[in-house]
C-alpha cells in the first residue's frame, strides 16, 4: 500500500513544471532607508508587500524587516519602496540571528532565530510573534530535545547555526511549521542522519507534530561545507515546497548548489522528490551567471502557482541580493 501511495508521489512531483521567468539583482552597496540591504534569509507576501528578513546581528544596522512593493499584475518587484522595520530586542546580550518569517492575518510576524551557542551561557534557538512595530508579543514553546545544554559538553539540541531556517505560516491551512537547517545532536560530537521539521495550528504556542526529513546529500563540485534545508511553504497540509542549498569550497573559491524539492507527509515522516537543480537551469545561468547563496521561498498568488526565491549576500561586499522569479503548474 505504501508503496503505490509513494509511486503516486513520485509521479505527481515529476509531472509539475518549475519555470523561471525573471529576476533582480540588488549590489551590496543598496541602502533602504540609510541601512544596508542584506541577509535575507525568508520572505512572505501580504497585500503588495513582500518582506524579507534580514539575518544583521547588529554590524549592519540590528535585526529588521525590509519589505518592497510586488505588482501582481506586472509581476515587478519594486525596489526603490524599500521600508525597514526593526525589531525589538529584549535585552543587549540576545543575539537576534533571524533566519524565517511567517505572517498572520492579525499582521503579527513569526520569526525564527538561530541564536549563539558560541555564547557562554549558550543561547539557544527561537520561535517567536512580533507586531507591526517589531515588539515581542509571545514565544513558541519548543521541545527539550531541540535546545542545547547551556553549558559544559553540548550532547543534545541543535548544532549552531543549524537552527530554525525555514519557516512558513499558512493562513488558509491554519498552521505555522519550521525545519532545522542541519540534524540534532543525540551525544556529544553525534548528530542525527535526518532533519526534523516541527508543526502546530496557527493559534498554539505549542509544538503539536514533529517529522523526519531526509539529510540533504551534496551533488555539487568542490569539497562539500554544508548542505541543508533552507525554507519551505505549503502547498497543502501533507505537501510541501522545499529549498536545499549546498555550499563547497573549490579552486574557483565557495560555490553554492541548490535544489528544489517537492515534500509529501507520511506518519511521522517527509519523503521527498528533487526534480529541479538551480545550477542545472541554462535560462537561469543565462541571466545571473552564478548560482548565489540561496536562502528564502515565499508564494506571490493565493493559488500557489507563482514564487519568489531570494538569496542571503552576508553582507559580502563582493556578493549582490539576487531575487527569482518562478512558476509552478
Amino acid at each position: 500500500m505504501i508503496s503505490i501511495w509513494l509511486s503516486l508521489f513520485l509521479t505527481q512531483a515529476l509531472a509539475k513544471n518549475i519555470q523561471f521567468q525573471k529576476s533582480w539583482t540588488l549590489p551590496s552597496t543598496f541602502k533602504v532607508e540609510s541601512l544596508k540591504v542584506g541577509g535575507l534569509s525568508g520572505c512572505t507576501l501580504k497585500n503588495d508587500s513582500i518582506y524579507f528578513i534580514s539575518d544583521d546581528r547588529g554590524g549592519e544596522g540590528g535585526a529588521r524587516i525590509i519589505s518592497f512593493k510586488w505588482d501582481s499584475l506586472k509581476n515587478e518587484l519594486d525596489l526603490n519602496s524599500g521600508k525597514n522595520l526593526k525589531i525589538k530586542n529584549t535585552t543587549s546580550k540576545k543575539i537576534l540571528d533571524l533566519e524565517g518569517i511567517g505572517l498572520n492575518s492579525q499582521n503579527e510576524f513569526l520569526l525564527s532565530n538561530e541564536g549563539d551557542l558560541n555564547k557562554k551561557p549558550r543561547q539557544g534557538p527561537e520561535l517567536f510573534w512580533v507586531n507591526q512595530v517589531g515588539q515581542r508579543l509571545r514565544d513558541i514553546q519548543l521541545p527539550s530535545e531541540f535546545l542545547p545544554n547551556l553549558s559544559g559538553q553540548q550532547t543534545k539540541g541543535i548544532q549552531n547555526n543549524l537552527g530554525f531556517e525555514g519557516l512558513n505560516v499558512d493562513i488558509e491551512l491554519q498552521r505555522w511549521g519550521a525545519f532545522l537547517e542541519g540534524p540534532l545532536l543525540t551525544a556529544e560530537n553525534q548528530a542525527d542522519d535526518h532533519l526534523m521539521m516541527i508543526e502546530s495550528d496557527l493559534q498554539s504556542l505549542k509544538v503539536a507534530r514533529q517529522y523526519t526529513y531526509p539529510l540533504p546529500q551534496y551533488e555539487g563540485s568542490g569539497f562539500s561545507v554544508t548542505m541543508g534545508l533552507t525554507d519551505f511553504l505549503y502547498e497543502s497540509a501533507d505537501q510541501m515546497l522545499i529549498l536545499e542549498r549546498g555550499a563547497s569550497l573549490s579552486m574557483q573559491g565557495l560555490l553554492f548548489n541548490a535544489q528544489l524539492c517537492f515534500g509529501q507527509k507520511n506518519k511521522s515522516e517527509i519523503n521527498r522528490k528533487c526534480p529541479y537543480v538551480f545550477n542545472n537551469d541554462q535560462t537561469l545561468l543565462k541571466a545571473i551567471t552564478k548560482i548565489p547563496n540561496l536562502e528564502g521561498l515565499c508564494w506571490l498568488n493565493e493559488k500557489k502557482t507563482q514564487f519568489l526565491v531570494v538569496s542571503d549576500n552576508n553582507f559580502s561586499k563582493t556578493e549582490n541580493t539576487v531575487f527569482l522569479l518562478y512558476n509552478l503548474n
